[in-house]
């Protein structure tokens, strides 16, 4: 969707238009999610003036951005660097689930080890349950959902994840499940739709291998 070294902006707000900016790409995020980058970046502009900006850059590190019109003698640069430092203490949660969503969903990166951990150090487990013409992938823990991919039919569910919940549709435009004594292989190509919008084209295969005693 981006390019490698494009700085993606997802919200922002500008004191002198008093206007505020939401990147459409991202409407699949939690409506309690949007709201809140609204109030942070309108209430920015409000207190310190300027123009506020959230992007991400091309690691899909959430970066800060405030900048104001040279003749701008209200704009509080000091107050400004405060309030950013504010927000990256105190919505860190927020900031790093949106990190890891970007990375996720954009830049079609791997979910990191530790996302997939409970606070305990337990993994998130999954269970896969399948018959000749479709399957389902079941994962439980901090992050749940259940996947369901079969030919030519959508199937829908909720994604609970760190940053709220999530509408997921899957429709798989090919699937494959092959079986032998020893081996099954799965594999799938599907749209994935987020909150009800087209979200990517993806794929994924499953091999399982039984394990021989010596």
């Amino acid at each position: 969707m981006y390019s490698d070294n494009e700085k993606v902006v997802l919200c922002g707000a500008s004191a002198y238009e008093q206007k505020y900016y939401f990147n459409q790409d991202f409407a699949s995020l939690p409506q309690s999610v949007q709201d809140e980058l609204h109030v942070m970046c309108v209430m920015f502009t409000v207190e310190i003036g300027g123009i506020f900006t959230m992007w991400f850059d091309s690691d899909g590190s959430l970066q800060f951005e405030t900048e104001a019109v040279d003749a701008d003698a209200m704009y509080d640069e000091i107050g400004g660097a405060l309030r950013i430092k504010q927000y990256q203490e105190e919505k860190k949660e927020l900031l790093e689930s949106l990190e890891l969503y970007y990375r996720v969903f954009f830049l079609d990166e791997e979910v990191p080890e530790e996302a997939l951990m409970e606070e305990d150090g337990e993994k998130i487990r999954n269970l896969l349950k399948f018959n000749d013409r479709q399957f389902t992938v079941i994962r439980r823990g901090s992050m749940e959902s259940t996947m369901t991919f079969e030919k030519g039919k959508k199937h829908r569910s909720l994604y609970r994840t760190p940053f709220g919940n999530l509408e997921i549709g899957t429709f798989a435009t090919r699937l494959l499940i092959l079986k032998s004594d020893e081996k099954i292989r799965i594999e799938a190509d599907y749209d994935l739709e987020l909150n009800g919008s087209h979200a990517a084209e993806n794929c994924i295969a499953i091999t399982i291998q039984s394990v021989k005693k010596a």
